[in-house]
């Protein structure tokens, strides 16, 4: 995989380790990589998403052939006519296109992943976890379509969600396909 200037979260890649100038790779098990399934990049160069967009955050690239390890599968922006993104296992959600991996067996659906867009109602902070007590980021404007990632119930306090950026929204002020479409619960943040 390419290094790019920002740090790619930890990634577990199929029977190999890989290491470059800010990035930080390991190799599974040998029991963790057979309870994966894994696809061979068909594409010259795929690029590693935060989001399964090619709009979002590219953390590098993978070369043709190289073996991945997919975690589970998303739908999300459609490339080349397929909208099946993979997630990557390792400390965080990352995303690679449908398009250019082959499979050969199934892999299951993402159940605490998801994209999903809202809009702001009102402006709003947005936080640096879920809960009005955790720190401020930021204020976002009325009328902000976000990407969401996950969602957590927080008691008293209802839904919030993780976002693209790397926020925390409350679902107070949130219209839109959030409130018909949820994704799924967050697996870890």
């Amino acid at each position: 995989m390419t290094a790019t200037t920002r740090r790619i979260p930890t990634l577990i890649l199929a029977g190999t380790m890989a290491a470059g100038a800010g990035l930080a790779v390991s190799a599974p098990s040998a029991a963790a990589a057979d309870t994966y399934p894994t696809g061979v990049v068909t594409a010259s160069r795929l690029s590693v998403r935060e989001v399964p967009s090619t709009d979002s955050t590219s953390y590098g690239t993978f070369a043709k052939g190289k073996k991945l390890t997919l975690l589970c599968k998303v739908t999300g922006q459609s490339v080349g006519g397929n909208s099946t993104w993979y997630q990557l296992p390792g400390e965080g959600a990352i995303y690679v296109s449908g398009r250019y991996i082959a499979t050969k067996t199934s892999v299951p659906q993402c159940t605490g992943t998801g994209v999903v867009k809202a809009t702001l109602t009102a402006d709003q902070w947005m936080r640096r976890a879920p809960s009005t007590s955790d720190a401020k980021v930021r204020v976002a404007k009325k009328g902000t379509v976000l990407t969401l990632r996950c969602g957590v119930s927080k008691g008293l306090t209802g839904k919030w969600f993780y976002t693209s950026d790397r926020t925390w929204v409350s679902g107070a002020n949130l219209k839109g396909a959030s409130l018909v479409t949820k994704p799924g619960e967050c697996l870890r943040h």
